[in-house]
């Protein structure tokens, strides 16, 4: 039937139906147990590390209000698998359910994919490749998983993004801490249209704001809930700490295509001085890193990835610096800094060489030397 469908719908393909929307509030067939109240996130206006505040570098204060977060459950509902839309019974999307401003999905014919059912319920956690990013799959994905954890539901298939071999570490990492068994894991692929008895999916965790910079628009994160902490620390607690690097680490991006810095032989032979041990994250796994960072007082990078696994960090009185090209105005870990109570530095650099044409955010750097060393003497 399905391959009549496809050959029917091919030689005419006016007869696909187009996909229409409807308000998560008007489907009868769903229903939601709330996990977190309205919060009201609050952030003070970020200096440089010279006390500089830079008006057009997005570091203002400002309060922002964080919805009710919630844990759903659709009869019969639909997903096509490696995108985060959710359908009806009836192939309605979701309209509010996107990371997008409005959901591209609408007006779109509904795929003629290969269609997989599944007695009982699946939990699924896709945010149509946002989470390949791995800062973004410490955040807004893992954020997901918890509020089902923290929710009590349990489901009878589990689906997680697992293309990239981090995914796949962490997953596992995940099924251990969250207490998911490993064999109600299902992994299909790529398009198919999955049609469970009952699908549980949560919030997105999506905030975001345009901000305009040398002529390029740019989005940055508004917001986390508070909760990210928790799950860090529930992270950190699944991991004994590794006391081989000591309080002190430094992230190289040395062996990174983008965003390296031309004086790093300098840098690295500055801080090394003062006790610091230089990494690189992409050699460890993400429990290794997790193990190496649970144990980090005081951290120095790039702005990049390979920050995330910080934030697990236990030491009182953590510390941070941060270096950026000069037309990259992220809030990412400042945001992060804030719910962990760590303090937050940064030094706007030089931009040296553009690696990505457009994409200013890239660039090589030149590290303001002067300013680091003004760091290393406020902790010492």
């Amino acid at each position: 039937m399905h391959l009549l469908l496809k050959i029917v719908f091919k030689i005419f393909p006016f007869l696909r139906p187009k996909i229409k929307s409807i308000s998560i509030d008007d489907i009868k067939e769903l229903s939601k147990t709330k996990i977190t109240d309205k919060e009201i996130f609050s952030i003070d206006r970020g200096y440089d590390i010279y006390g500089n505040f830079h008006e057009d570098f997005n570091q203002d204060s400002y309060t922002a209000t964080i919805p009710e977060l919630y844990v759903y459950t659709l009869k019969n509902g639909m997903v096509e698998n490696g995108l985060e839309e959710i359908y009806t019974s009836k192939k309605q999307v979701i309209k509010e359910y996107t990371t997008q401003e409005t959901n591209p999905r609408i007006g779109e014919f509904f795929p003629t994919n290969p269609v997989k059912k599944l007695k009982g319920s699946l939990a699924y956690f896709n945010l149509s490749g946002l989470e390949n990013f791995y800062g973004h799959f410490w955040c807004e994905y893992i954020s997901q998983i918890y509020l089902l954890w923290k929710s009590g539901i349990k489901a009878d298939y589990y689906v997680f993004t697992q293309e990239l071999p981090f995914q796949k570490e962490f997953v596992s990492l995940i099924c251990k801490t969250f207490n998911i068994q490993q064999n109600k894991l299902i992994t299909l692929p790529k398009g198919t249209i999955l049609k469970p008895d009952t699908l549980i999916f949560t919030s997105l965790i999506n905030s975001k704001k345009k901000i305009l910079l040398k002529n390029r628009t740019f989005f940055n994160k508004v917001y986390m809930p508070s909760f990210v902490k928790d799950v860090y620390r529930l992270l950190a607690e699944s991991i004994p700490a590794n006391n081989e690097y000591g309080e002190k680490i430094y992230i190289s991006r040395e062996k990174m295509d983008v965003r390296n810095s031309t004086n790093e032989k300098e840098v690295q032979d500055i801080v090394t001085k003062k006790g610091f041990v230089v990494i690189h994250p992409e050699d460890f796994s993400v429990a290794e890193q997790i193990a190496i960072f649970k144990n980090t007082k005081y951290l120095i990078a790039t702005s990049g990835s390979g920050v995330s696994s910080f934030f697990v960090t236990q030491k009182q009185n953590a510390k941070i610096l941060l270096f950026f090209p000069y037309y990259c105005p992220d809030t990412h870990y400042k945001i992060l800094s804030s719910i962990c109570n760590i303090s937050y530095d940064y030094i706007r650099c030089n931009s040296s060489t553009v690696v990505i044409e457009g994409e200013p955010r890239e660039d090589n750097l030149t590290v303001d030397l002067e300013g680091l060393k003004f760091f290393l003497d406020s902790i010492n």
